[in-house]
């Protein structure tokens, strides 16, 4: 899906004429600590950090008199939706800009991203959940998904998961069951390590932390 579809149409762009009392007045509304500042014509000039704006002692001065832009702060409208969250990552900004040849085409912003995270984990399926903890080289999805079938369960999504040993993952796997009981059984029995089970609670219930995961899991 193009990033377009995932573009928060609720939250305006600053233009350079603005001035600091008018993003700071935005970002309170939002609930937003950066936003996007484009041209007259849409193109993408760069983020204002509410941090930054908060030091400045005189509100009434525009962008333009400030000159501190950056335009590299944004994601290409042709990247995938992982390049979104690891942006982000790398970042450290509530909204992501989306360009498209140097014209702004909107943005995605944090909350956004939950919803689309929880998308990709199937949150909204009930559903428990298994960590196993592995050796890369052994790692394997289609045999994971032989035995978890053969005892009569299905893998809706998975994770890999950096963990401290460099040659180890946590492989984190969303099921559509909570009812683990035998296939926890089976991994055990092919001397596969069950570090963490989830059968009680619907994995939606974990989403932010689970997001912090899924950076980990972008970075490997």
């Amino acid at each position: 899906m193009a990033l377009s579809e995932y573009i928060n149409e609720l939250v305006p762009a600053l233009k350079p004429g603005d001035t600091v009392q008018k993003a700071v007045d935005w970002m309170e509304e939002f609930k937003l600590s950066h936003l996007p500042v484009i041209s007259e014509n849409d193109v993408f000039l760069g983020v204002v950090d509410e941090d930054y704006l908060l030091t400045l002692n005189d509100w009434s001065v525009s962008f333009t008199s400030l000159g501190l832009l950056d335009d590299r702060l944004h994601v290409k409208a042709e990247k995938h939706i992982f390049d979104v969250f690891r942006f982000v990552e790398e970042r450290n900004l509530d909204i992501v800009p989306v360009v498209d040849d140097g014209v702004f085409v909107g943005i995605i912003t944090m909350m956004d991203l939950s919803k689309i995270f929880s998308e990709y984990v199937s949150a909204s399926f009930e559903g428990g959940v298994i960590v196993l903890q592995m050796k890369m080289i052994d790692y394997s999805l289609a045999e994971l998904a032989r035995i978890s079938e053969s005892n009569g369960v299905k893998i809706l999504s998975s994770s890999v998961l950096k963990v401290d040993d460099p040659y180890k993952v946590d492989v984190v796997l969303k099921f559509n069951t909570r009812d683990l009981s035998a296939v926890i059984s089976a991994f055990e029995r092919h001397e596969l390590n069950v570090v963490e089970k989830y059968m009680n609670r619907n994995i939606a219930d974990k989403t932010d932390e689970n997001l912090q995961h899924f950076f980990r899991y972008l970075d490997i």
